[in-house]
């Protein structure tokens, strides 16, 4: 897609952003394809894998990210199941720049659009942070076109922590140099204080790159160089995932669901979490995994996919 200024904060920025996607895409040691499906809101980008009989699993990846970051998803289970992995419209990618409201039912929507451009009458569906709660929305919204929920380290079930020095400023664009602030709010997300945590090489130089050149608040619906009414619709997101969402959300969510948080979860207690989930989500599994903080998918990759495996196989056997 071309460069946009309301995403990028310079024409430079963009083509470095653009550069290491095409770098990560050379990586990937499965055979992979990539494809465009049509939206309302443009045309998303799509990798895909795996075995085309397998069962459909997609792959919806978190704020700021882009669908290079499923790499070892993709690899540890290709050989079992068929994976799509969209670029979220608005954010890092090769899909379309319009990124749908956070205060309506917009992600849902487009995610709607993108199973019916890939011919997907049904799938599993995987999210991880904001993918997470992309996924439990869609799962309440169209209950229809999901076999399995799986929500990776998702936000909006437990309230947030707030980081008032780092995440506000950085979200809000409060500042024109956002490195610092960025740098400091991945580290308190994914390798908090005692964690003893060790921050993923490969998720520290994307997401360094990403919070340097990509504009933060564009998923918020805010410019670079905020308005008024920009900055109070940023804040009126902001305060959506603080509270978390509503009781009457999470009880609509009735797939089948797993929920996976790390012991070390950074942006909300993962504990909270799994109470919540457990006593509102009708058919969930829920499970802290040990010494790990958000970045399970990266850190901790092979027992999320073996807890993916277990618990789509474990489900249809008892179908």
């Amino acid at each position: 897609m071309p460069y946009d200024p309301f995403l990028y904060r310079s024409p430079e920025g963009y083509a470095v952003l653009a550069k290491w996607y095409d770098e990560a895409l050379r990586t990937f040691r499965v055979p992979i394809t990539t494809r465009y499906v049509p939206t309302r809101l443009g045309q998303t980008h799509v990798i895909c894998a795996g075995a085309e009989s397998g069962l459909p699993l997609v792959l919806i990846h978190g704020y700021g990210a882009g669908s290079p970051l499923w790499r070892q998803q993709i690899e540890g289970l290709a050989d079992r199941y068929r994976l799509y992995a969209p670029d979220c419209v608005g954010q890092p990618g090769r899909s379309a720049t319009t990124p749908p409201s956070l205060l309506d039912d917009g992600w849902s929507e487009w995610l709607l659009d993108v199973l019916n451009g890939l011919e997907l009458p049904r799938a599993a569906i995987a999210g991880v942070c904001l993918g997470g709660w992309i996924v439990m929305r869609f799962a309440a919204f169209a209950p229809e076109r999901v076999s399995h929920a799986i929500l990776l380290s998702p936000v909006g079930i437990a309230p947030f922590r707030i980081y008032w020095r780092s995440g506000i400023p950085l979200v809000l664009n409060l500042h024109n140099d956002p490195t610092y602030f960025g740098q400091r709010l991945m580290r308190m997300v994914f390798v908090p204080p005692r964690s003893n945590l060790k921050f993923n090489r490969e998720v520290f130089h994307a997401l360094s790159l990403v919070v340097k050149h990509y504009n933060a608040g564009a998923l918020a619906g805010m410019s670079a160089k905020p308005t008024l009414r920009e900055i109070w619709r940023g804040a009126r997101a902001l305060i959506k995932f603080v509270r978390g969402e509503p009781k009457r959300v999470l009880r609509n969510v009735r797939v089948p669901t797993l929920l996976l948080v790390g012991q070390h979860e950074g942006i909300f207690d993962s504990r909270k979490a799994v109470r919540r989930a457990l006593r509102h989500i009708p058919n969930v599994r829920a499970e802290i995994l040990p010494n790990v903080g958000h970045a399970a998918i990266y850190d901790a990759a092979e027992q999320v996919n073996a807890r993916i495996r277990q618990f789509l196989d474990d489900d249809f056997i008892r179908r």
